[in-house]
């Protein structure tokens, strides 16, 4: 596996930060089955990547976000990739995701709610003319609220709350 990624951030003033970076990832799989010679193959699998955001300080505690990202990955593990996943190519993926955090008592204390938007496209799903064959093409999305809060009680001591609401279809 190589990658190679670039990122950034740019402060245009006191109250806004940029954001935008670019990967790109090669993945090279050459596989020997040392107990029969049907399962050996090599493939390259390539993607490429970005991400953009910014973030705006409404206060010197609190902050709204927002963030663009795309990505990919294999249909399985790298590890486990065998002849049959062999050739499929990557999932993309992107995810679209904004929120505002806020920090209390003199950061002892913290909280963010982000609403977000993701979804998958090639995975790998059954064929609907053969179920016993799978193929490449489905996907799945999600869009949810996440509400999460932290709060140092004592040194040594903090306290953490998650809450979400998700909206997922495939």
């Amino acid at each position: 596996t190589h990658a190679f990624y670039v990122e950034d951030a740019y402060r245009v003033n006191e109250r806004l930060v940029l954001l935008a970076g670019a990967r790109h990832d090669r993945y090279k799989v050459d596989r020997a089955n040392l107990l029969a010679a049907s399962g050996n193959f090599d493939a390259t699998l390539r993607s490429n990547s970005v991400r953009l955001g910014a973030t705006w300080k409404l206060a010197p505690d609190t902050s709204l976000y927002g963030q663009f990202s795309t990505g990919s990955d294999p249909v399985t593990s790298i590890l486990s990739l065998n002849l049959a996943n062999s050739r499929f190519k990557l999932s993309d993926a992107r995810q679209l995701e904004a929120g505002v955090k806020q920090m209390l008592a003199g950061g002892r204390a913290e909280w963010t709610v982000a609403v977000y938007d993701i979804k998958k496209d090639d995975i790998i799903t059954r064929d609907p003319n053969n179920a016993a064959l799978s193929i490449q093409g489905g996907s799945q999305s999600s869009r949810g609220v996440e509400f999460t809060a932290s709060a140092a009680l004592a040194p040594g001591w903090r306290v953490d709350a998650n809450a979400a609401y998700t909206d997922a279809e495939f």
